[in-house]
């Protein structure tokens, strides 16, 4: 339940967490096999998926993520420029 919490926020949009997680992906292939086909639509099956629970994004943990991705980008940075001085000064 959190790394889909997880995914709500950085991505700022709903996530449905289907019923038997285990079929999800052959359940997936199933429904895009039917609408291409054309013998169903998204929004029908959409509403006849079995969902267990849908994560909404919150905008506050949005910005906590985010200002932790800048503090991540800023430390890998630091750490590849030390680790390039390294490799020229062993």
């Amino acid at each position: 339940d959190l790394w889909c919490q997880i995914v709500a926020d950085v991505l700022g949009r709903e996530v449905w967490q289907m019923e038997d997680p285990q079929a999800a992906t052959v359940r997936g292939i199933a429904i895009l096999g039917l609408v291409t086909v054309g013998w169903n639509n998204w929004k029908t099956l959409a509403r006849n998926t079995p969902v267990r629970q849908r994560f909404h994004p919150k905008p506050t943990h949005a910005r906590l993520y985010e200002e932790l991705f800048h503090e991540f980008l800023a430390r890998y940075r630091w750490e590849s420029r030390r680790a390039r001085r390294a490799r020229k000064h062993p």
